[in-house]
């Protein structure tokens, strides 16, 4: 803006702070001017001709504060678009078309609604949600106290921001932004309760459930005890079989569990079994390639020794390392194959023959004198 245009446009502001027309002023000014009233906005008007527009701003508040009225709304407002304040912008002019007194010309409110929609454009509105609702907090914006509109909008000012909510007991959530102007969305701000709260749920929890099973364990309600086992009419626990016949006797639930281990057993020697033959085939493979290798290499010696090849042979030392490398990773390659089958195919038959001894185990009789006669116990 121009010095000419700032000075046109001051004075136009001091013209209507001042008074405007004689027949408005009479008719819309209940109250009277304080003494100090033009003397603030001279010098409002004199800084925001030479582009101070701060000072400008802090005379045109002082002005308000001695007599509110819509001139000194709008030149707090039109100041502050000019400071980049877009938000303190927007209250100041939104301020400005509401107020009744000393209120806008035709021509201000059409300037004011103008500058209005552009300090618009220059701003983000939010919608700022803290969960759990039922949460009393607090929320700030760059470190200051957040500032929401009537509606319960926040508007911020293009540019980098930081949003901060903040709770007792509870760890404080943030979101920064990137304001870019003309944004509307929602912000949710999460507040999680600090270790201290969850301890002491935790534990307030804990004593409920403590007081809950000692009640269980003591005497019922009737005066009986519960250790006796049904009293309380619940059946009694059953031991699991592995908890029978702790000696390992011959009994039924002791067969059973020989034979459970001897599955067991049975099954990871299995798999081992056929990860060595797997292994073997594997490096079977390996042996066939390394074979053909070694032919290869050990024809191009003989070519070179017979002297059948085209012109000299230079590389003759080259190929009779290769041909001897091959040899060896043959050789390797096929003890190795041959031992990890040999190895799978004897857990194997291992594995099965443990199967078939414990098969011959479970179907077992056994019988011992018993007084004057004779007493059996088989197991099938």
């Amino acid at each position: 803006m121009g010095r000419t245009s700032q000075a046109l446009v001051a004075w136009t502001v001091a013209l209507a702070c001042v008074g405007g027309t004689g027949a408005i002023v009479q008719a819309q000014q209940p109250q009277q001017e304080p003494a100090q009233y033009r003397t603030w906005i001279a010098r409002a008007v004199s800084e925001y001709e030479a582009g101070r527009w701060a000072e400008a701003r802090a005379n045109f508040r002082r002005a308000h504060t001695a007599f509110p009225n819509a001139r000194t709304l709008r030149g707090i407002g039109m100041t502050s678009f000019e400071l980049g304040e877009y938000v303190e912008a927007i209250r100041n002019l939104g301020a400005a078309l509401e107020e009744t007194q000393r209120p806008l010309t035709p021509e201000q409110r059409r300037e004011v609604s103008e500058l209005l929609e552009r300090a618009r454009t220059y701003t983000g509105r939010y919608r700022v949600r803290v969960e759990p609702s039922s949460v009393r907090g607090t929320v700030t914006v760059d470190g200051q106290p957040a500032t929401l509109e009537p509606n319960g909008t926040l508007i911020l000012d293009i540019g980098r921001r930081e949003i901060v909510a903040r709770a007792e007991g509870h760890e404080s959530a943030s979101r920064v932004l990137q304001v870019r102007g003309g944004e509307d969305e929602q912000i949710i701000l999460a507040l999680r309760a600090t270790t201290a709260s969850s301890t002491a749920a935790t534990a307030g929890t804990a004593g409920t459930a403590s007081t809950s099973a000692t009640d269980t364990t003591g005497s019922t309600p009737d005066g009986g005890d519960t250790d006796g086992g049904a009293s309380d009419g619940r059946a009694p626990a059953t031991l699991p079989d592995d908890l029978d016949d702790p000696d390992g006797g011959d009994g039924d639930a002791a067969t059973r569990r020989r034979a459970r281990r001897s599955r067991q057993t049975g099954s990871s020697g299995d798999g081992a079994a056929i990860g060595l033959l797997i292994t073997g085939g594997a490096l079977a493979v390996g042996t066939v390639g390394s074979l053909v290798w070694l032919i290869t290499r050990s024809n191009a010696v003989d070519q070179c020794g017979t002297g059948s090849t085209e012109g000299p042979c230079l590389n003759e030392d080259t190929l009779t390392g290769q041909r001897d490398l091959a040899m060896g990773v043959t050789v390797g390659l096929g003890l190795a194959a041959a031992g990890a089958a040999t190895v799978g195919l004897v857990l194997l038959s291992s594995s099965g023959d443990d199967e078939e001894r414990s098969t011959r185990r479970r179907a077992a009789l056994s019988c011992a004198p018993a007084g004057a006669g004779l007493s059996c116990r088989g197991s099938f």
